[in-house]
């Protein structure tokens, strides 16, 4: 599957798991409306975000064209900090929806 724009959000307010995870990263491909639900803290860095995106996402599909996210500005502007290779992708690919 090759991924084109893809859509993500975080689910939090989650009890903890056993494996200490507290929220699901959401990330959908607009096209194939394909989903992955990630596992993960809500206190994850955005380095370990980027790296958990690399793994998951990356890995499996490729990079894709455009994120685009309902979260708020911080996360957006932490993501778009972080170098080019970490992400894999350019930093004007990435949009908030508001």
């Amino acid at each position: 599957m090759e991924v084109g724009r893809i859509l993500m959000d975080f689910v939090t307010g989650l009890p903890w798991t056993q494996r200490r995870h507290d929220a699901i990263w959401v990330v959908v491909d607009r096209l194939t409306k394909s989903a992955h639900f990630l596992p993960i803290r809500k206190d994850y860095s955005v380095s370990k975000l980027a790296e958990t995106f690399q793994q998951e996402i990356v890995r499996l599909h490729g990079t894709p064209s455009a994120i685009v996210s309902s979260d708020r500005w911080t996360i957006i502007s932490a993501w778009l900090s972080l170098p080019t290779t970490t992400v894999g992708m350019l930093a004007s690919s990435v949009e908030t929806m508001f």
